[in-house]
């Protein structure tokens, strides 16, 4: 990103545990002279739902649809078991 650019951001869910979520964020910048747009980065966040007393609690499901979803819920699946087994 440099001075002056136009910075945006595009965020889903692509993978749900029993309480929690992975978000893929992707970072766009663009030159507002010209429009040309590149992506720049890719984080992957996850959060766990909690209630009011701070308890984790259920989330819906994500149901990968499309090839690419599918892709990116078995690579985000993939993380969470890695982050699980320390590997």
């Amino acid at each position: 990103m440099k001075m002056g650019q136009i910075m945006t951001l595009r965020a889903y869910i692509i993978y749900t545990g029993r309480t929690s979520m992975e978000v893929q964020v992707d970072v766009f910048s663009e030159e507002p002279i010209t429009g040309d747009k590149v992506h720049t980065t890719t984080a992957h966040l996850t959060y766990v739902a909690l209630n009011q007393a701070g308890q984790p609690v259920p989330v819906p499901p994500v149901i990968p649809e499309s090839k690419e979803e599918i892709k990116r819920y078995d690579a985000a699946r993939a993380r969470r078991q890695n982050r699980k087994t320390g590997d």
